[in-house]
């Protein structure tokens, strides 16, 4: 399986530290040592953190020795019910694909019921996009983890139009580590009028984090202790 996605880093000025979910485990730190070769290294190190940690994190849930997940499932929250992205309702066969059994898997999805759909987009008839999803998994070229049990919404991806967009703790971290006073913050009429303050210790991806200034442009957020120039998003591909 492959996949891809961005990380957050912070840099200070004499290291660079990353920012994620805490079940991820302990922040990566990098000294700096010489500049030019920073983002390699930090591009480098994540790399092997995943490699290491991370695709043993995806796998336990992404597949079970003689299954794996479809990438077209989406999990609905907070039941933890498998939905179909194509038809937009429950799965049959809760997204798992038996790799032993490719019957089962072309008689239990019922891609058919949005047949005009599958035809438009894909320009494929709901048998042989069937055919490609199975071809797709055996394969083993798969990049469909963000809607695996296991990663979770982004409480700011709604407000910027990406409400069904899931992510790997390790691409995700909280207002809240990043506030120099949660209490001011969290009482501020301004994030309350805005809608922040309300989730401030929910769960935030990479990229809506450093698009804060850019998503409300209204709020100073140096006045709550954030210097937002100080953070980056490091894009990382891992492919076993």
């Amino acid at each position: 399986m492959k996949f891809s996605g961005e990380i957050l880093v912070e840099h200070t000025h004499s290291e660079v530290k990353t920012h994620w979910l805490e079940r991820s485990g302990p922040q990566l730190v990098l000294d700096i040592d010489d500049a030019e070769l920073l983002d390699e290294e930090i591009e480098n190190t994540i790399e092997q953190y995943i490699a290491d940690t991370g695709i043993h994190y995806v796998d336990e849930f992404a597949s079970g020795g003689d299954w794996v997940t479809c990438q077209f499932g989406r999990v609905e929250v907070p039941i933890d019910s498998w939905h179909c992205k194509i038809t937009g309702t429950n799965c049959p066969i809760q997204a798992k694909i038996d790799l032993t059994n490719k019957e089962r898997f072309l008689h239990g999805c019922n891609i058919e019921a949005s047949e005009e759909t599958v035809q438009a987009k894909y320009d494929r008839s709901p048998e042989e996009f069937k055919e490609d999803i199975w071809d797709t998994v055996t394969d083993g070229d798969y990049e469909g983890h963000h809607h695996h049990p296991g990663t979770a919404p982004c409480s700011f991806c709604e407000d910027a139009n990406r409400r069904d967009s899931y992510y790997l703790p390790w691409e995700m971290t909280r207002l809240t580590d990043h506030l120099g006073d949660y209490e001011d913050a969290r009482t501020s009429v301004e994030l309350v009028q805005e809608g922040i303050a309300y989730k401030l210790g929910n769960a935030i991806c990479s990229t809506c984090f450093v698009s804060l200034e850019e998503s409300y442009p209204s709020v100073d957020f140096s006045e709550y202790g954030l210097d937002l120039n100080t953070y980056d998003t490091v894009e990382y591909t891992f492919e076993p």
